[in-house]
């Protein structure tokens, strides 16, 4: 098997991080997304979610726990709103950065 990959989701992932995920189970990785999503939410996930952990929480919440084991991370979460970052810069910056730093 290859080696594990974890991989962080925003809240309306594009298509294209759906596919990189999909190419990795396709692969044999073993695959744990983390998501502010339900897991019944996650449709576009619908054909690979028995083959993949999914872990209902926000990377603000995440505890050393949720990262162990894995070998390789793709942080795909990110504030994907561009008119909310003109708006409010500090909460696109705190959201896109130090989340996933702290």
């Amino acid at each position: 098997m290859s080696d594990p990959i974890l991989i962080f989701f925003a809240v309306n992932p594009p298509l294209s991080y759906i596919w990189l995920t999909k190419s990795f189970v396709k692969k044999g990785y073993k695959v744990k997304i983390i998501d502010v999503k339900r897991k019944e939410e996650a449709w576009r996930l619908k054909e690979i979610m028995d083959e993949v952990e999914y872990l209902w929480k926000s990377t603000f919440d995440l505890e050393k726990t949720d990262l162990e084991g894995y070998d390789i991370i793709f942080d795909c979460a990110a504030q994907p709103d561009r008119p909310l970052g003109d708006a409010s810069p500090f909460y696109t910056f705190y959201n896109n950065l130090l989340g996933p730093l702290t």
